[in-house]
């Protein structure tokens, strides 16, 4: 996949020889399946190389969110100091989001454990009132009983 993506010998062996190079390899080749364009794969396969040597994949270990954020914040941190980006939030942002869609595909990505919602039976029954009753839209339910819920909880 990378001979399809760089011209550059440089380059082109800079991403074969790097970490995981094979899945990340595998995964472009399922995005650019899914119909991503080259100029997408361009950029995610540059930030999938960071995310092979920011975050410590051991082999049959998953990551979580908390050690993304962490590997994201001091990858945002040097390019901030190397003046590469004014401000953090694009390089956390982009390296948070390519390396949470990677490990999900690797089925590496360690869900975070979902808190009790207080008082859910009342929120589910009120999406249920508002679908079959008033014939809401999936989207507008959603805000209704986001709303619901910040007002329950408080």
């Amino acid at each position: 996949m990378f001979e399809k993506l760089f011209k550059y010998r440089r380059v082109l062996a800079r991403h074969r020889d790097g970490p995981f190079a094979e899945e990340r390899a595998h995964y472009l080749s399922h995005r650019a399946q899914q119909g991503a364009a080259k100029e997408t794969l361009l950029k995610m396969a540059r930030e999938l190389l960071v995310v092979s040597r920011e975050v410590n994949l051991i082999p049959g270990q998953k990551i979580g969110v908390v050690e993304i954020e962490a590997a994201a914040g001091r990858w945002a941190r040097r390019q901030q100091r190397h003046r590469r980006a004014r401000t953090q939030r694009w390089s956390r942002g982009l390296f948070v989001l390519t390396a949470t869609q990677w490990l999900q595909f690797l089925g590496r990505f360690k869900k975070a454990e979902e808190k009790a919602v207080p008082f859910s039976d009342l929120i589910n029954d009120f999406a249920t009132y508002l679908c079959h009753e008033r014939g809401l839209s999936a989207v507008t339910i959603r805000n209704y009983c986001w709303h619901a819920g910040r007002f329950l909880r408080w």
